[in-house]
């Protein structure tokens, strides 16, 4: 018997049931000079697909010279937007013009700005708008962000756009990012962001701030000043963007965790990773416990590792110990979140010495 990829099935029947609906039909057919063009923010991540060197993207970036997030263009019919590539007809537009119009576009919706709502109480310093497709693109809009800044009589915003349709807007506090209304939007932002039964797709992690309608700087992690179940989902999250970054280099992360509950977290690696392979470990400061394990895989049974020894330590002592010894660990915050990668190389004996010294390290109770 044949295989057939279910997956494959149930593409043709969304396409058969597309195609039955005869007003999409004919908006696909009736796409001309007139239909209008709207910027869509994508997440970073779109880079990673193959498809992605097609498309018309513009990457916007902070001051740091790190992806906010991307924007792609376009055509909107009636039911239906039709993403524009390299092979898109458009009618004689050039890409300037396919990114002017998009933004004109946006410029000229009728937008009621209104406080947000959060836990049931309403937020009269913060701005949001009624979900829509192009909620999130009013961040691109230098006419509409003036308008939201002049109704909370801001000189800065912080703006968050964690998915689509979602926009919240408020005054920037240059002294206290997280006083009041900045506290609460980082709330909002993150509790978006983790709604995994959300329908509407991610957009960009970071908080940024907004001066005059343009972006000014995305806030960094530290002033987020995150609770650590916040950070523990994260870093589960981020474990595999970890993975993907170092796919195809030399070494790359095989580090594992594992959650006790949502405010004991503990960091488990074997030392065989240490060897030739970065290792990741989340950021002390939310995260200090880890435990190191010797493995045995000579004895172990249908190819599953056998943990032989384990011993829990303070991860800051573990980052300290590992500098003291002069190996290769920085502290990395392009991400989501800020982790440590530390490297020792190939060098069997360093490594041995390592463990050494991190065993005589004060002992740390599960």
């Amino acid at each position: 018997m044949p295989y057939i990829n279910p997956l494959l099935n149930n593409y043709k029947s969304m396409l058969k049931k597309l195609f039955k609906n005869k007003s999409y039909k004919k908006s696909l057919l009736t796409l001309n000079e007139t239909s209008k063009i709207y910027p869509v923010i994508k997440h970073e991540d779109l880079l990673l697909e193959e498809y992605a060197d097609k498309l018309i993207l513009e990457k916007v970036y902070d001051p740091k010279e790190s992806i906010s997030f991307l924007v792609s263009y376009a055509f909107d019919t009636e039911n239906h937007k039709v993403i524009i590539t390299e092979n898109t007809d458009t009618f004689g537009k050039s890409i300037s013009d396919i990114k002017d119009e998009a933004i004109t576009n946006i410029d000229n919706l009728e937008v009621s700005f209104k406080p947000a709502i959060f836990n049931g109480k309403e937020h009269k310093n913060i701005l949001t708008v009624d979900w829509s497709d192009y909620a999130s693109e009013l961040i691109l809009s230098e006419k509409q962000i003036l308008k939201a800044q002049e109704i909370l009589g801001a000189d800065e915003l912080m703006i968050s756009i964690p998915r689509r349709g979602h926009i919240y807007i408020t005054d920037i506090n240059t002294d206290d990012y997280f006083t009041s209304s900045g506290r609460i939007i980082y709330d909002i932002h993150w509790q978006i962001w983790l709604d995994y039964n959300s329908e509407h797709k991610r957009l960009s992690s970071r908080i940024m701030t907004l001066k005059d309608g343009k972006i000014t700087d995305s806030l960094p992690w530290v002033e987020y000043e995150p609770s650590i179940d916040k950070y523990c989902q994260l870093y589960e999250e981020e474990e595999n963007v970890i993975r993907n970054f170092f796919e195809g280099e030399a070494y790359y992360c095989k580090a594992q965790m594992f959650m006790d509950d949502k405010q004991n977290m503990k960091f488990i690696t074997s030392w065989a990773n240490f060897i030739g392979n970065p290792v990741v470990f989340p950021d002390f400061e939310y995260i200090d416990k880890i435990t190191l394990t010797a493995t045995d895989l000579l004895t172990s049974e249908d190819n599953k590792v056998t943990y032989t020894d384990a011993f829990a330590r303070q991860l800051s002592d573990v980052i300290y110990a590992l500098n003291e010894l002069e190996i290769d660990i920085i502290k990395v915050g392009g991400f989501t979140i800020p982790f440590y990668i530390a490297y020792v190389g190939f060098d069997v004996d360093l490594a041995q010495k390592i463990e050494k010294i991190l065993r005589a390290l004060p002992e740390v109770k599960n």
